[in-house]
């Protein structure tokens, strides 16, 4: 399964820039960093203490 972070309603976790290592968001979800439950499940806590709150969405729906 793949999963995704929505961070809040029409924002979603892209991923981390390889430039400065900043952590990365869009608007459009089909553009949000698909990973496996595991790893979302370690970066979930890292977006909630940047944006405050978080949640992993299932991004098969």
């Amino acid at each position: 399964m793949n999963y995704i972070i929505e961070i809040e309603s029409g924002l979603w976790f892209c991923g981390w820039s390889s430039l400065d290592g900043s952590m990365q968001t869009t608007t459009e979800i089909e553009l949000a960093y698909r990973m496996r439950r595991t790893l979302a499940m370690r970066t979930l806590p890292k977006v909630v203490e940047h944006y405050g709150k978080g949640q992993i969405m299932n991004a098969a729906a």
